[in-house]
């Protein structure tokens, strides 16, 4: 399973790629914005130019965890 997110990783034209790690709580210092048309081509602050990015960032972690309080409606 590791070697398919690594190679996903490799090849995938995203701006972040995770494995078990959730999306909420990302470091505001990961590359954000894709590579492809995901956009509306406006940016969405004055400088998003400066966080609009192609490097690829990635949290890893060995074992999947919730956290200790999840956000409120999340039936888990």
């Amino acid at each position: 399973m590791r070697a398919q997110f690594e190679q996903l990783a490799d090849e995938a034209r995203a701006g972040i790629v995770n494995w078990n790690k959730p999306l909420t709580g990302a470091s505001s210092k990961a590359p954000f914005g894709g590579v492809g048309a995901s956009g509306n081509h406006r940016a969405a602050a004055w400088y998003a130019a400066d966080y609009c990015a192609w490097p690829m960032a990635s949290l890893v972690s060995d074992t999947l965890t919730l956290p200790a309080t999840v956000s409120p409606g999340l039936p888990f």
